[in-house]
C-alpha cells in the first residue's frame, strides 16, 4: 500500500496510522528523483511496507510533524534541504528513528553517516540488499 503525501489535508495532531494495528513498518521515502522514488516504492511495495513518498528534506520535516515512521530512506543530494541536514535535523528531535542515506555518488557515505544515517546504500542497488538493509534496522 502507498501513499503519496499531500500537504493540502493535514491533520490537526500527530498520529500513527491503522498499518501500526497490523505490525506493518510505515516508512517515509524521501528522494527529488521520482525514477529514484518509483524504484524504492516498488521495492517497499514487494516487501509489504507502507510508505510515504515526499520530494525534499523539508517536506519530510512537516510531515514528520503529523505522522510516526518507523523507518526513513532518503537521498542525500537534493535541494533546498538535502539529506545530510535533514538527517541532522531528525536526530535532533529523534535518536531512535533508523535512517537509511542513499546517494549515486559514495562520498556521501561518512558525512551521512557522520550526522546521524543508521546505514548508507549506494545506488542502484538491489532488493535483496535493500531488504536485508531494512530488517537489520528495525
Amino acid at each position: 500500500m502507498s501513499f503519496i503525501y499531500n500537504f493540502f489535508c493535514l491533520p490537526e495532531k500527530k498520529i500513527k496510522p491503522i498499518e501500526e494495528k497490523e505490525n506493518k513498518l510505515l516508512s517515509l521515502i524521501v528522494d527529488d528523483s521520482i525514477v529514484f522514488t518509483k524504484i524504492v516504492s516498488k521495492f517497499a511495495d514487494k516487501l509489504d511496507i507502507p510508505y510515504f513518498t515526499v520530494i525534499n528534506g523539508s517536506d519530510a520535516l512537516e510531515c514528520m510533524d503529523y505522522f510516526v515512521f518507523d523507518i526513513i530512506i532518503t537521498d542525500i543530494d537534493m535541494p533546498p534541504m538535502n539529506g545530510i541536514k535533514l538527517i541532522s535535523e531528525i536526530r535532533k528531535k529523534s535518536k531512535v528513528i533508523p535512517i537509511i542515506a542513499t546517494s549515486a555518488n559514495p562520498i556521501y557515505e561518512n558525512p551521512s553517516l557522520q550526522v546521524g544515517a543508521d546505514a548508507f546504500l549506494k545506488k542502484p542497488f538491489k532488493l535483496e540488499v535493500f531488504k536485508e538493509t531494512i530488517f537489520k534496522l528495525v
